[in-house]
């Protein structure tokens, strides 16, 4: 009983005191395949979801998910996809699941103004 996967944690966010949001960046952890991978450019690192009750993947298909923020408001996570050229806009769903939200224009910088 119990989860296990490859880790290989590139960025965190704390979403609580106890739990965060953390891209792996690879699905192998390391050696020859982490380079295979990385050289074939495929889709397979994600997002996990940590805390003290759980830990489970809770986004994938990114090509190299590099790293991850949360808007002010804590509804949406952000994940700067290296080898997409991209950044993805995630809503967080109450499982504590991550949901893609469409996005009417290219993301290009991202910053929050304080008290915005």
């Amino acid at each position: 009983d119990g989860l296990w996967f490859s880790l290989s944690v590139n960025d965190i966010v704390a979403v609580g005191v106890e739990s965060f949001y953390a891209t792996n960046d690879h699905y192998f952890g390391g050696g020859t395949l982490n380079t295979l991978e990385a050289l074939l450019a495929q889709p397979w690192s994600n997002v996990v979801y940590y805390s003290p009750e759980e830990v489970k993947v809770v986004a994938e298909g990114f090509y190299m998910a590099n790293g991850i923020n949360i808007s002010p408001d804590k509804r949406h996570i952000y994940v700067a996809d290296l080898f997409d050229h991209n950044v993805h806009v995630l809503e967080r769903l109450e499982s504590n699941g991550l949901a893609p939200v469409k996005v009417k224009y290219k993301k290009w910088q991202i910053c929050f103004a304080p008290g915005k």
